[in-house]
């Protein structure tokens, strides 16, 4: 859906500034498969008695930053190479 009325981004570097919750849960892997599908190849989900680590965030970026929005982010916790990395996925 476009919003004609919204003005366009200004341009980039941003600068952002605001908050971060984080909460880390785990998840059994056959309910959030969207998740799972958007992991990227050499990577493979962090697995915990069963379920996968999954990660839900909210932004709230102010009005101290070049933009004043929200967010809400979905990540797998996924292990590329031996190492933890997060990868966000926006579904």
């Amino acid at each position: 859906m476009s919003d004609d009325t919204a003005e366009p981004f200004p341009p980039a570097p941003w600068v952002l500034r605001g908050r971060l919750l984080v909460s880390v849960f785990r998840v059994p892997e056959r309910l959030v498969p969207e998740l799972v599908e958007a992991v990227p190849v050499g990577h493979r989900p962090v697995r915990l008695g069963g379920g996968i680590l999954v990660a839900l965030a909210f932004a709230q970026y102010g009005p101290a930053g070049t933009l004043a929005y929200e967010e809400l982010l979905a990540a797998v916790i996924t292990r590329p190479a031996g190492r933890l990395r997060i990868r966000l996925t926006v579904p």
